[in-house]
C-alpha cells in the first residue's frame, strides 16, 4: 500500500462532461483529475489510471445503476504491456497541483429514469516522489524505488433521461 507521504487523490467532477445517446447506447464523458497534495513533485506511471489513454476500456471506471443496485456492463479489454514503460507512459505532477482529463466511456445500455453512479478505481503501478527527470532508465526498467497502492475516486451521480 502506498505510504502516507504520497498524497495523490483521484477526483471526478460532480457533473458529467456530457451524456450522448445513440442507437448503440449511451456514452458518458467524465472529468477526472489526479491531485498531488504534497509539497514535492511526483511522477506516475499512467497505466490503468484515469490518465491512461485507454482508461475507458480498461475497467478503471465503474458505472452502477442506483435504482436496482446492479453494475452496468462496460466493454473492457485486457492486454499485456511491453516493459519497460516508455517516457510517454510517465507523467510528472507538480506540488499542490492537479492534472485533468476527460474520459469518454464506451456506449452502454442505461434505462431511462434510472439513477446511476460512476467512480474510478484501480492500482498505482508506480509512483516516484521525484521529478520525471530523476526517474532513470534503470528505475523505469525495474520500477524500482516506486511506491504502489490502490486508488478510488469519489462517486458522481447522474440520471438517464
Amino acid at each position: 500500500m502506498m505510504g502516507a507521504t504520497v498524497a495523490l487523490q483521484v477526483l471526478l467532477a460532480s457533473q458529467l462532461s456530457s451524456i450522448e445517446r445513440s442507437s448503440s447506447g449511451t456514452s458518458i464523458s467524465v472529468n477526472a483529475s489526479i491531485h498531488n497534495a504534497s509539497n514535492q513533485p511526483v511522477t506516475i506511471l499512467k497505466w490503468n489510471t484515469p490518465l491512461d489513454p485507454k482508461a475507458a476500456i480498461l475497467g478503471v471506471f465503474e458505472v452502477q445503476d442506483q435504482t436496482d443496485g446492479q453494475a452496468v456492463p462496460l466493454d473492457t479489454i485486457k492486454f499485456s504491456r511491453k516493459l519497460p514503460p516508455s517516457a510517454d507512459d510517465l507523467l510528472e505532477i507538480s506540488p499542490r497541483s492537479s492534472v485533468n482529463t476527460v474520459v469518454k466511456l464506451p456506449p452502454m445500455a442505461l434505462p431511462s429514469s434510472h439513477e446511476f453512479s460512476v467512480r474510478a478505481h484501480g492500482r498505482w503501478h508506480a509512483v516516484w516522489e521525484t521529478p520525471v527527470s530523476s526517474v532513470s532508465d534503470a528505475k523505469l526498467e525495474q520500477l524500482s524505488d516506486a511506491k504502489r497502492g490502490d486508488f478510488e475516486s469519489n462517486v458522481v451521480q447522474f440520471k438517464a433521461e
